[in-house]
């Protein structure tokens, strides 16, 4: 995990907050990969935080407490599945599937993403101006590729290559 968890303390209040701030996209995220009924994700995000703070006291390492968050995060929500079962459609509820996942695999696939993310992150730097440039307005400003043409002053086809070329030029580096 990224150095930034120790940057607060998870066991004063505002440390909390920030812990919050930080990791409640994230973690919301994690939530849809198990079920895509937003209340179920929503209500457990929560809940998995107030226990976080329940036990902030109990955690030793910060780095722990995010992980802790995805394993009380998912044993809710399949247990609130397991109780909706009765009511929902079958092809909804696909717990089964679930339970399988142990904390650690957790763990290992939260890792193995973060090193994907900053392996992204250095290629992206060595990347020419331009190939980086139209990168950043496509994917992280979710800009169109017509306005993409306005800011780089570029003809839509020389928008569509230089974006063919960035990417392929990404991929060759993983």
């Amino acid at each position: 995990m990224s150095k930034d968890f120790n940057s607060f303390e998870i066991k004063s209040r505002i440390g909390f907050i920030k812990f919050v701030d930080k990791h409640y996209v994230r973690l919301y995220k994690y939530g849809f990969t198990i079920t895509h009924l937003e209340y179920v994700v929503e209500d457990n995000v929560q809940e998995a935080f107030l226990i976080l703070w329940k036990k902030r006291n109990q955690i030793r390492n910060p780095q722990a407490a995010f992980f802790y968050l995805m394993k009380t995060l998912k044993s809710k929500v399949i247990r609130d599945l397991e109780e909706y079962r009765k009511y929902l459609p079958e092809d909804i509820l696909p717990i089964e599937n679930l339970k399988s996942e142990s904390p650690e695999q957790i763990w290992i696939h939260a890792e193995s993403e973060n090193e994907k993310l900053q392996l992204l992150k250095l290629n992206l730097t060595k990347l020419p101006d331009k190939q980086r440039h139209i990168i950043t307005l496509h994917f992280l400003e979710q800009k169109s590729f017509d306005e993409i043409c306005k800011i780089m002053n570029i003809g839509r086809q020389s928008a569509y290559n230089l974006m063919s070329r960035s990417l392929k030029n990404l991929k060759s580096k993983f």
